[in-house]
């Protein structure tokens, strides 16, 4: 399975924060100077720059989307029946977990980490 655009869906595992794709997409400045001479000649230029800037951002944000789908998948398929029951009955699986592969992977640490006994002494501590 061929992923384009990974380096997003590696950025977010390696920061534990799902890249906001909506950050860098492109925004289209004109120049407003009426003074300038060359002004629609750069406004042309911008507008041409933006409009490719554009096309390449949204292939990049389909390939983010559809590469956390399928590390989404890749994931769930190497955890364990009872891995897949425990997350699937987390409240908020099918909004959050679902949709957030960072988040689902936190989950499954946390899983993971919490015993039996760490949750007798969490529970205890709260007390």
């Amino acid at each position: 399975m061929k992923m384009d655009h990974i380096d997003d869906i590696i950025q977010s595992v390696r920061t534990l924060s799902l890249f906001d794709i909506e950050s860098v997409k492109p925004t289209l400045v004109l120049v407003t100077n009426d003074s300038n001479p060359d002004k629609e000649i750069k406004n042309e230029e911008r507008r041409t720059n933006y409009l490719a800037d554009q096309k390449d951002w949204k292939a990049r944000k389909n390939g983010f989307d559809n590469n956390k789908r399928n590390v989404y998948g890749m994931i769930m398929k190497m955890c364990t029946d009872h891995m897949v029951d425990k997350l699937e009955r987390e409240a908020d699986f099918e909004n959050k977990l679902f949709n957030d592969l960072v988040e689902l992977l936190m989950r499954i640490k946390k899983f993971m980490t919490t015993t039996v006994d760490t949750e007798w002494e969490d529970n205890e501590q709260s007390d």
